[in-house]
């Protein structure tokens, strides 16, 4: 990634009223709108949700 990208983590609330963990990636201006990954999963809290994110996010950097 180049360095002018930046990522952060979040968690969508679900209808179901659990959250869903989130991984966004924000570009450069010029090259378009934050993309946000919903993952897999559905958790009790925001925070559950934003430390599953994270996890997934860690493992990412290991490869």
């Amino acid at each position: 990634m180049d360095e002018d990208w930046t990522a952060d983590i979040d968690a969508e609330p679900l209808k179901s009223g659990l959250f869903a963990p989130v991984l966004v990636l924000v570009p450069p201006a010029d090259v378009g709108p934050p993309l946000r990954r919903v993952l897999p999963g559905e958790y009790p809290s925001a925070e559950h949700a934003k430390f599953a994110a994270l996890d997934a996010f860690a493992e990412m950097t290991l490869r």
